[in-house]
Order: C-alpha cells, then structure tokens, then sequence
C-alpha cells in the first residue's frame, strides 16, 4: 500500500539519522523523517481513539460509523504491520513512543470488537503509561 511505502521510506531516514550521518547532519536530514513518522503514528491514533469514542458515545439503536472505524483501523493497522515488519528499525523502535501508542490503541480496537473490556482497560493503561 501507499502508505506501507510511506512508513518504508520514513524508518529508512530515521536509520539513515541514527546509523550513519556524522552529528552535524543528522538534526537536518534525519530528523524531518522521525518528525514526520511520528506525526504519522500519532494522527493514526487519534484518529481511531476518536472513532471508537464517537462510535461507543451513541446508543445501541443509533449505530456507529462502521466506514470511519474501518477506514481508521486499516489505517493504524497498515502501519503498525509496516513497523512490525521493518527488521531493520525494530529493536530502535521498541522505546518509540508514538509507535508503542498506536499499537496499544490498534489493540484497544480490537479487543472493543471482540468485547474483552479487561483487555481494553489494560491497553487504556499502556496508552496513558506511554
């Protein structure tokens, strides 16, 4: 997907800056990739949290919006996937803030759907840990 690319070629600047630009590079070059990768995992999570909130905050005989839930969740899962598989960047991204919160939220949404509120509680938790 486009936006597994997008992940792709940001970690592959954030290595650049954490491997091998000399110091005096690395603010300028490497940091624009962290920067915007980091946007990328926050506005991922924000979005999801805020459908599942929407969506949790209507009555039963209301519905959700199952469109802005699916397309936020296959958001946040397509670059939490494109993370997990980048071999590379995974032990540098394990303390990664924004990463480690997308994931929990992704975990949140899941465990929503599959009804496991203890689940939910205990991602609520690494959420507000991160």
């Amino acid at each position: 997907s486009d936006l597994g690319r997008q992940v792709h070629w940001l970690l592959r600047g954030m290595e650049v800056q954490s491997s091998w630009l000399p110091s005096e590079y690395s603010r300028t070059v490497g940091f624009a990739s962290h920067r915007h990768f980091d946007a990328l995992c926050e506005n991922a999570a924000h979005s999801l949290i805020s459908t599942l909130a929407f969506n949790a905050s209507l009555a039963d005989d209301e519905g959700g919006d199952a469109d802005a839930l699916s397309v936020s969740m296959r958001v946040a899962t397509d670059v939490v996937d494109a993370v997990l598989r980048d071999d590379a960047m995974a032990s540098v991204l394990k303390g990664h803030v924004q990463a480690n919160l997308l994931k929990h939220v992704v975990d949140i949404a899941v465990e929503s759907a599959r009804g496991n509120s203890s689940a939910v509680a205990e991602n609520i938790i690494h959420c507000l840990k991160e």
